[in-house]
């Protein structure tokens, strides 16, 4: 009989231990599952939850069909507005509306997801994860009451249709953290944290709230410096202008207890097309170490940097990308290449983005820099001009007829005729048009470079010893300017090509 008793007793208890919540405290709940998660904490047994257990559905409606006890309770103490217990249904259809809020299809942080059969409260947005509250949802201990992390997809299918219709979203009109008991929210402090939201990249907003315009991305696990707080949203320095971003998914972090003695980059050069992208990560020594990254550009021209370490190639040439960092600094070289100059192995690799870097050239367009076409007698000189950084020309005198005034070689041309460096094709005509052959190239930059005397006798079989040009061949030859076309052939009546015409520059000045 006793044993008896025990059991019938020791069953009671079990049935006990699994009642739900609301009848085990025949008053408040025991609590809302994944309390903190997102940097989110609710009390639900205090007001306005409390006081809404009273309305309607009878006490707390805890239970399966309490998601709209819980969503109206959290409308009302996120915005102070609403005294009754409405559907989904309800809040879509023209309630939310009675109350100021607008409606629509796109999610937004702070509104509410109202489907056939259920309404969760949207708390945040990063990316594709969303932050959801609700009732109704779990049969478990603390049972009905849930803070957890969905996808958009699950939000807009109704967790696979099992809410019911999917009907739209109303928005509640507040940004922010916003309700709930005090939390860690409210304790932000500015300084260093780290990016640790769930997504690839956190967004980075125009102002404090959701509401405000996205104006860029930070990427998970980089370290930013905040140096304000309005709520749980941080002011940062993006792109040179204030950004705002959401400490709910940041981590504070210090260096103060292990300062950063070295960055490196993820790489010391990059060749990037033009338009295209890629991103420099940055490692710290010790690993423990963290500060805030900062990005230049020597040359913005030819690609920029973001507060990511993004880099965009803009302009075909070269720059050099820093990163600092808790005071030290790491380098990246970073070339944007023509479509028709991207072999590192053609000779003229490094020439032609030397060019390009002084600004000597900035190709044919259409991101081309056509290095087997023909160099005028005009772009010759030009380069020239360029490479010995444009003088001026000492007198208005133009000696040429055939070179215009306003000709993007004008100053060129009438700067070398001044120097000695070219008479021209006949009296007073210049020819800017015509091919330059490989003999009037060398000759311009021999007589550039002062004309320093010189044997005329070459290696080069088609180099006569009395033509005008031997002994700035020789010369060119002997400062390793040109080896010529083949072992002793120089091919001087072919045209120079624009290849060719910036390794000669980078062979004598570079």
């Amino acid at each position: 009989m006793k044993k008896k008793l025990i059991s019938i007793l020791v069953a009671v208890a079990l049935a006990v231990m699994l009642l739900p919540a609301a009848v085990l405290a025949d008053g408040a709940p025991l609590g809302i599952l994944g309390n903190g998660t997102g940097g989110l904490y609710i009390d639900i047994n205090t007001a306005p939850y409390t006081t809404f257990a009273q309305k309607d559905w009878g006490q707390y409606a805890y239970n399966k069909g309490g998601c709209a006890w819980f969503a109206s309770s959290r409308v009302n103490q996120l915005t102070g507005k609403g005294d009754t217990i409405w559907s989904g249904e309800s809040w879509i259809s023209g309630r939310g509306a009675e109350l100021g809020f607008s409606t629509g299809t796109s999610i937004r942080a702070k509104a509410l997801a109202c489907y056939g059969h259920h309404v969760s409260v949207i708390e945040a947005v990063d990316g594709n994860n969303v932050l959801v509250s609700e009732g109704g949802y779990s049969d478990s201990d603390h049972g009905y009451c849930i803070i957890h992390w969905k996808t958009l997809q699950q939000v807009e299918n109704g967790d696979n249709g099992s809410l019911g219709e999917f009907l739209g979203y109303v928005y509640l009109g507040v940004s922010g953290g916003g309700g709930g008991s005090p939390t860690p929210a409210q304790n932000y402090k500015t300084g260093l944290y780290e990016i640790t939201t769930l997504s690839d990249a956190l967004n980075v907003r125009s102002g404090a709230g959701d509401n405000y315009q996205v104006i860029g991305q930070i990427a998970k696990g980089a370290v930013v410096n905040v140096t304000a707080t309005n709520g749980s949203w941080g002011r940062i320095n993006y792109n040179g202008q204030a950004g705002w971003i959401a400490l709910q998914f940041c981590t504070e972090t210090t260096s103060s207890n292990n300062p950063v003695t070295k960055i490196a980059l993820s790489t010391d050069s990059v060749f990037l097309n033009l338009g295209a992208t890629t991103r420099l990560s940055v490692s710290f020594t010790p690993a423990t170490s963290r500060a805030a990254v900062s990005w230049t550009s020597s040359n913005p021209n030819v690609a920029t940097v973001d507060s990511n370490g993004t880099i965009r190639g803009n302009r075909s040439g070269y720059t050099v990308i820093t990163a600092n960092a808790g005071g030290k600094s790491a380098a990246c070289l970073v070339s944007v290449t023509f479509n028709d100059v991207r072999d590192t192995g053609t000779y003229f690799f490094g020439p032609v983005y030397w060019a390009v870097g002084r600004s000597i050239t900035v190709g044919t367009g259409d991101n081309l820099f056509s290095p087997d076409a023909a160099c005028t007698r005009a772009q010759v000189v030009t380069f020239l001009w360029k490479t010995l950084a444009s003088p001026a020309p000492s007198s208005n005198a133009n000696p040429f007829f055939d070179v215009k005034q306003g000709s993007y070689y004008y100053d060129a041309i009438r700067w070398a005729a001044e120097q000695g460096i070219t008479s021209g094709t006949a009296p007073n005509q210049f020819s800017p048009d015509k091919p330059c052959t490989r003999a009037e190239v060398l000759t311009f930059l021999w007589h550039a470079y002062g004309s320093p005397k010189e044997s005329a006798n070459n290696q080069y079989y088609d180099v006569a010893a009395n033509s005008y040009y031997a002994v700035p061949v020789t010369w060119a030859s002997k400062n390793k300017i040109t080896t010529g076309t083949s072992a002793n052939i120089f091919s001087p009546d072919d045209f120079c090509s624009r290849c060719q015409m910036v390794t000669f520059l980078y062979h004598l000045y570079a």
